[in-house]
């Protein structure tokens, strides 16, 4: 979860409008246990006393040590326990928006340490509660160009935008998570009536500013947010994961199914089957992966500069104090958009590359004239090379240069579900040593594996993510290493 909850200079008076103690103490709870579990890799244990000392000066506390920083799993704990409590008041009736923010903040916690069942049913329930709240449809009156006809009310405006965060907070949760786990998203774009979220800077400073509605037709959304002016990170992150879910869901079945079965996959591809299903479910074409390169490439030509990545490195700080939490947002911006991108590029492409590499053609692509999914197409090729194969590499090269200009805070700013993509990015490079081709440095690609895997180390670290992304890439690494990676 990477965008603002909450309407910074009105937090208090939020806090102060909440007349149940119970639902008071759930949602401080729920933002305690996320605040402390940064600022305990911000502070590691041998520097909380200096710590102390410089917020509150040595003679408050004398030659005592300073507390312990609090817990953040005890405080998780807390946080689940006091919102299940909270709840049971609302067993008929809706609960308010401020009960559905601190599930919010507790199931993004709980999804840092994986997508399983704890995690992924709380995230059911915050799209159930959601729905429930009329959150899709915050902004019908205004669909479907999503502009104010006259000036609106301020107020009102500012507590819409704070619903609708809630919203793509959900809708970002339950589009990283579907991903992961190779299964449909449960929000669908074609129902959704509310306005995608403008800067924090202008919600913070109460400026209206226009936005746009999520719609499936890309080319005309980036043209719209082109036209209006549109800078907000948050709205272009959602494209590029809008644009992420769309590779996926391309081959949504065949993912699920190559998950559970190889065998009856290829069986599926191949057309030896005794089951018969939609072609539009079972087969991605060249064509449809053209039309999404072309919209990614639309997507980065029309960035605003300020969300580009060009050339610096991304610090995720600043010396100016004043200016740390605009530079530390703008870089995670950056960074999340074009890691997205990147994930989308390689998702367009993973089934063809699969396709190729089982059939043995990746290793000889200079005898292949038409496509393996459909002899009578022409099969398209970037760099000589097949475009499945050829565009996975490609992809896993811009992860590494994105990670590597960027600082070792990287993995404290951004979001904690980059660790999937890190893995994917680091496999595609353990499976490309097995290449023959002149043109590739064995070394080079090991250096980049071993960037990708300290970047991964450090992400289960902070976040407590699953071991078991590090130990299947270094089983893989050592089926690469054997010579044995396609057998069995």
């Amino acid at each position: 979860m990477v965008l603002s909850l909450f309407h910074k200079p009105s937090f208090k008076d939020k806090l102060n409008s909440i007349q149940q103690p119970l639902h008071l103490k759930a949602l401080l709870a729920s933002v305690c246990s996320y605040a402390a579990r940064i600022e305990q890799q911000r502070w590691p244990p041998g520097h909380s006393a200096s710590r102390w000392h410089e917020y509150h000066g040595t003679s408050e506390l004398g030659d005592k040590e300073p507390p312990e920083p609090p817990d953040p799993q005890k405080l998780h704990s807390l946080a689940v326990r006091l919102f299940a409590d909270a709840m049971r008041q609302y067993e008929d009736d809706t609960p308010p928006l401020w009960l559905l923010q601190a599930c919010i903040i507790n199931t993004s916690y709980s999804m840092t340490h994986g997508v399983y069942g704890k995690a992924w049913r709380s995230l059911g329930l915050c799209i159930q509660l959601a729905y429930e709240l009329n959150l899709h449809l915050i902004d019908f009156e205004l669909y479907p160009d999503g502009l104010e006809k006259d000036p609106p009310d301020l107020c009102q405006w500012s507590q819409d935008e704070e619903a609708r965060r809630a919203w793509w907070a959900i809708w970002e949760m339950d589009s990283y998570s579907s991903s992961i786990r190779r299964c449909p998203g449960s929000l669908r774009t074609s129902e959704v009536q509310t306005l995608l979220p403008v800067s924090d800077d202008a919600w913070f400073q109460n400026r209206h500013q226009n936005s746009v509605f999520l719609s499936s037709n890309i080319s005309n959304l980036i043209n719209t947010m082109q036209k209006l002016g549109n800078e907000s990170p948050l709205c272009w992150l959602i494209i590029a994961i809008a644009l992420m879910r769309d590779a996926q869901s391309q081959s949504e079945y065949k993912g699920a199914l190559w998950v559970a079965n190889k065998d009856k996959y290829f069986a599926f591809t191949k057309g030896t089957s005794q089951k018969t299903l939609d072609a539009r479910q079972t087969s991605q074409t060249p064509v449809e992966v053209v039309n999404l390169i072309k919209n990614l490439q639309s997507l980065k030509m029309a960035l605003p500069e300020s969300l580009k990545l060009l050339n610096g490195p991304l610090t995720f700080t600043s010396p100016q104090p004043c200016s740390m939490r605009h530079l530390r947002q703008q870089h995670s911006a950056i960074y999340n958009i074009a890691m997205m991108i990147e994930m989308a590029r390689y998702m367009a492409h993973h089934f063809l590359a699969i396709q190729e590499v089982e059939a043995g053609l990746a290793l000889h692509n200079d005898q292949i004239q038409t496509s393996p999914l459909n002899p009578r197409l022409p099969y398209p090729t970037v760099g000589g090379g097949l475009l499945g194969v050829q565009s996975c590499i490609d992809a896993a090269d811009n992860i590494v240069d994105i990670v590597s200009r960027s600082s070792e805070e990287q993995v404290l700013y951004t979001n904690s579900f980059n660790i999937n993509v890190l893995a994917l990015a680091a496999s595609v490079k353990l499976v490309q040593k097995t290449f023959d081709s002149p043109q590739m440095d064995q070394d080079v690609v090991q250096t980049k594996v071993e960037i990708l895997r300290d970047t991964m180390r450090k992400s289960v670290e902070v976040w407590d993510a699953p071991q078991a992304l590090l130990k299947n890439l270094d089983f893989l690494g050592e089926r690469v290493a054997s010579g044995h990676l396609f057998d069995g």
